[in-house]
């Protein structure tokens, strides 16, 4: 039922196409294509090197299909809305390390995730095709601001 991208940029894309087929819709090459455009997922954005979906291009996609979702941004308002039993999917956009030196750089990566029985099943998530978090996952993530921007991680917006 879900899918796994099949690069490394178009991770938000794919967050959203998963979001639709849980909820029950036939995603058609048509549709396809038209989240990819508006999300514009790029290798690199020549405006400031970012890789994959900005924020803001995802943020309009969602509206597009659940205008009513709530979006949060950083660790603790993240957390409050991933326990609001109101939702039950959501997306998430969160930070790691790219390897475990102090020196290494980080990495940005959107993930479709759904509460079921007590934990959070996540889709498309380090090379997963699903896996499974608890439900206090939230206090884990990293917070941090991207450089040059003005959108701080992790974000998370409540779909339904």
């Amino acid at each position: 039922m879900f899918e796994a991208q099949d690069d490394d940029f178009r991770c938000g894309p794919v967050s959203i196409i998963n979001a639709l087929r849980y909820a029950g819709y036939t995603v058609g090459p048509a549709t396809r294509r038209s989240i990819c455009v508006t999300c514009d997922a790029s290798p690199k954005h020549e405006d400031d090197g970012f890789k994959g979906t900005k924020p803001p291009a995802l943020h309009t996609m969602i509206r597009k299909f659940w205008p009513h979702a709530s979006v949060a941004d950083g660790r603790d308002a993240c957390k409050a809305l991933l326990s609001n039993d109101r939702y039950t999917a959501y997306i998430l956009l969160y930070a790691t390390r790219r390897g475990d030196s102090a020196h290494s750089g980080y990495f940005y990566h959107y993930v479709f995730l759904y509460k079921d029985r007590g934990v959070f099943r996540v889709q498309n998530d380090a090379g997963a095709k699903e896996h499974n978090l608890p439900a206090d996952f939230g206090a884990h993530l990293i917070e941090k601001i991207y450089p040059r921007t003005d959108f701080r991680l992790p974000m998370v917006w409540a779909l339904f």
